[in-house]
Formats: structure tokens, sequence, C-alpha cells
């Protein structure tokens, strides 16, 4: 890190479905809704209808569903447009699927549209999973110092008529608290120093149209409109922002008495830290702190008591560990565990639809012995299949607060590469 995918659920207000009324947000009556990640999914089988999001980033890939019931689509990347058919050629239907990909991409805005192009009534429908999207500063060995600053922040302002009292819904909250506004016009005004932020609140059926503007810049229009309650959903995300302090304002631009709160934010800054910096914690403050030239450091004295005293304790334990290792090889010197070892392309495989080219994600594979959360999977390259040059991706478990939810991949962040076809191993 920073280069990471930023996964995009289908539910976030990045996504802009137009026209209103088009798309079927997550319909309880799909017998496989299950299959989609996290239970959420859109589709539409209106001709015409679109799903846009404006992006930074050095590639993007989508991900829907290929069923017996769905048809032509196109995407739109920068005004290139690329037709395709989600259509499964059989009674089967395959989800999580690769629909769409594009890497090298520059480090210029970018806008991606999905539209429905079907041809029949028969197969007439597209959907949208979620959307992984490459971000970062380009540089692996840069990293990340990520910083949540909670709704009650100081460095957060609130103009309007705000309430931050606990109610009932309260416990699905970041910290059990939240801003939430339904005045039209009232604006919370967030001052950061960072290369990305990610902003979090609710989406529901009382939510609805917000506003948000970067440095004083044209403002997106979102929307934070959903058929069911969902906590802590990322509702605007920000990155490969220059150094320095910036400004988000976010307004609610909603005229009939519906909401839109805050939670939490996310801050990131992206550099070559020295041993010594300090990353904030959770709460967007440091402690026993020093600050030189803008960075915060630790003081001379603890660090170098607390470096002698790790180097004795380092010292003790491991001899502690030879005698107790050396004793029970003595007594059970047969009885030996050989370290786990993850199989890269263990049990790969991928599926392939006929007749439309394009190429699928693969299952996970694991061992008992690993963590569930480390995952590995192999993305072959659009219209090609394994045998030839495909893409590595590697899940790693999350280490930044912007995954909330630990026990979906959307949690995870995945480190991809294309990798030409040879016998060699995954590199990470």
């Amino acid at each position: 890190m920073p280069i990471f995918n930023l996964t995009i659920d289908d539910a976030s207000p990045l996504i802009r479905y137009q026209q209103s009324g088009q798309w079927s947000d997550s319909p309880n009556n799909d017998v496989h809704l299950s299959s989609y990640l996290n239970a959420t999914f859109h589709e539409t089988d209106i001709y015409g209808a679109t799903a846009t999001l404006t992006f930074k980033g050095s590639a993007i890939y989508i991900f829907g569903a290929f069923r017996p019931n769905h048809g032509v689509y196109s995407v739109s990347l920068d005004g290139n447009i690329t037709l395709a058919n989600g259509n499964s050629n059989s009674t089967e239907s395959f989800f999580e699927r690769l629909i769409f990909s594009a890497d090298e991409l520059s480090d210029d805005e970018h806008q991606l549209v999905l539209q429905n192009q079907h041809s029949t009534p028969l197969a007439a429908f597209v959907d949208l999973d979620y959307i992984l999207v490459t971000s970062g500063d380009g540089n692996p060995d840069t990293q990340s110092k990520d910083t949540i600053m909670d709704d009650n922040h100081p460095n957060i302002t609130y103009a309007g008529d705000w309430d931050d009292s606990f109610n009932s819904f309260s416990s699905g909250y970041f910290d059990l608290t939240m801003h939430r506004t339904n005045q039209e016009g009232a604006t919370a005004e967030i001052l950061f120093e960072g290369n990305a932020i990610a902003v979090y609140g609710v989406t529901s059926k009382n939510h609805a149209a917000f506003n948000v503007a970067l440095d004083g810049g044209a403002p997106l229009s979102l929307n934070g409109s959903a058929p069911v309650l969902r906590y802590q959903n990322m509702l605007y995300y920000a990155g490969g922002l220059s150094n320095g302090s910036h400004t988000l304002t976010v307004s609610n631009a909603d005229n009939s008495g519906l909401f839109f709160d805050l939670d939490k934010v996310v801050v990131s800054e992206w550099g070559e830290w020295n041993d010594t910096e300090v990353i904030p914690e959770h709460n967007g403050t440091s402690t026993n702190t020093t600050s030189v030239n803008g960075m915060s450091k630790i003081p001379t004295g603890p660090v170098v008591g607390g470096i002698i005293a790790a180097v004795v304790l380092s010292i003790f334990t491991a001899f502690s560990v030879f005698l107790f290792l050396r004793r029970r090889r003595q007594r059970n010197s047969e009885n030996t565990i050989a370290p786990f070892k993850l199989s890269c392309n263990a049990g790969a495989q991928s599926y392939h639809p006929s007749g439309d080219g394009v190429s699928q994600r693969t299952s996970q594979s694991y061992s008992d012995s690993e963590d569930r959360q480390s995952r590995v999977y192999v993305l072959s390259s659009l219209g090609q299949r394994p045998s030839s040059d495909a893409l590595s991706c590697v899940v790693v478990p999350p280490s930044s607060p912007y995954y909330s939810d630990t026990n979906s991949l959307r949690t995870n962040a995945i480190s991809c590469k294309h990798i030409p076809h040879r016998n060699t191993p995954f590199d990470q």
C-alpha cells in the first residue's frame, strides 16, 4: 500500500443509477439474492438504463452475474464503448463474475457508464454486484496512515439544524454516534490533511439526495435512498489528492423532509514514513508526541529506553524458548509440525460461458490451517483463458479502517497485477 483495490458496493451512493425507478435494488423475490456479494445487487431490464461511476484509479473491474435472462450491455469508459453479453447460455446462473475490466489508466478522473443494451425481451436484464478500483499513488513502497474522524471530531463543523442525540438506531453507528439532518441546505464542513478521504453514513428509505464538494469545486449530487437500512455505507470517496489541507463540504439536498446523516470519516495520508513517526489514533489524535516540521515524532528518551528494554526482553525470551523447545524435542522428537505454506494456485478454476468471451473470477482456495480472511484468486484477462496472460490477485486481511465489515470480501484489500503465462508462483 498504497496500491490497493477499493471495493465500491452496488449499494454505495457513489454509483449513480438513472433514471429513477429503472433499477431494482436487491429485490427480495429473487431466489438467488444470497448468491450476490453481501446479498445486494442492482438490476434493470429497461433498455438504455445506466449506472455511472466517476473515479480516479489506474484500473477498474466490474462484477455482476451471468444468468439465463441476462442480455447485451455496454460499458463506456471515458467515451470508449465496449459491448458484451451477460447471458449464461444455459439454464444455470453464475455469480460474482468479472463482466468488464480496464487497466493502465491515467491518473486523471475517469467516468464509467454501464448501460443496458438488450436486443430481446427474453434476455433483457443486466445487473451490477460491485466494482473494484485500483487506487493509490502507484508506489508500493509508500504506506498509508489512516485516521478515523468520528462525527463529533473538532475538524467537522456543522451549519444548520443537526441532531446528534442517541436513539434506537444508534447501535449500528460507529462509536454509537452520528449527526443527522432533514433540513435542506444543512452542511457539514470537514477540514483534513491527506491524500484520500472516505465518508460513511446510513442509506435507507427515509434518506435522499445530498451534495458533496471538494475544495470548493462543483458539487457532486448523490442519493442516499435504499429499500432497507444499511449502516456504515461508504457515501463518498476521493483519492489521489495533493499533499496539504483540503476541505470537503457535505450538504442535505432534499426539500421534502428526508434525512442525511454523517457517521464517520476516514482520512488517509500516503508517504514513506520514518520508524519514529506516529500513526494517529482512530479518534484523530496522538498522545505523548512532539511536532517536528509538522510531523509527529516520539520523544527520543522513551524511544532509547524502550529499545534497550526490548533487546533485553528479546534475549531472555529467545533463551527461554530455546530451552523449552530442546526439552520438548527430547521428549517427543518424532512429533514435529511442518509450517503451513499457502499454495497460491491450489484449487484454482475458471468458468467460461460459451460464446461470450468473458473470463470469470475463480473460486477461493484455503486449507483448515489458513486464516480464512487470506484468500487467493485468479482473474483471467477479458477474452483469455488461464493458459494466456492472467491477472494475479492476492486478497489480504483488512489493515485499514476503510473496511468495516470483516465478514465479507469487500473488507479485504486485493493486490493485483498482470502476469504473463509462465510457470511461476504468484508474487506478493
